[in-house]
């Protein structure tokens, strides 16, 4: 078995209550992502995306808990994307370490991707900075739990990466 990284932390445990693994893993967004002092990827500063849609939490949290179903276009709860939110922070500050695969891939009218991959752990972090040169800023895009479907598509963009 592959040991854990000290520098990365445990996943949120899930006992079958939504709204309390909800509320927990909001909290660690808001303590990680949105409070001061800011993450850093490379030289840039992470945002987030704080647009309030359809909720009173903001879409990034939204793309970090939960997983698009491809048939009716809804975004779905997806338990093991949630519980490993603990890890977005971490592996974005850690993104030299060995246990990190980073790779940028461009995605054509999205722009270039850059993807910390925890392959060994099954996850992965995509950050877009943002297109002007000079610009020090890099948008979280999301972070997910790389299942046997996603596993495929990322082998391929690491493959075809820049």
């Amino acid at each position: 078995m592959i040991r854990k990284p000290a520098w990365l932390p445990s996943q949120i445990e899930y006992d079958g209550d939504w709204h309390l693994f909800l509320n927990v893993s909001y909290a660690v967004f808001e303590r990680d992502l949105k409070r001061y002092p800011k993450v850093m990827y490379h030289d840039h500063i992470v945002f987030i995306d704080k647009r309030l849609l359809d909720s009173d939490r903001e879409e990034g949290f939204w793309h970090l808990i939960s997983r698009k179903d491809q048939e009716t276009g809804e975004r779905l709860p997806d338990i093991e994307r949630a519980r490993k939110i603990t890890w977005v922070r971490p592996i974005i500050e850690h993104f030299w370490a060995d246990e990190v695969v980073e790779f940028d891939k461009d995605e054509g009218r999205r722009g270039v991707r850059s993807y910390l991959w925890l392959r060994d752990y099954d996850y992965v972090v995509i950050l877009q900075k943002k297109r002007q040169r000079k610009s020090k800023i890099a948008f979280l895009i999301t972070g997910y739990h790389v299942d046997r479907s996603y596993r495929r598509s990322l082998e391929r963009k690491y493959r075809n990466r820049l």
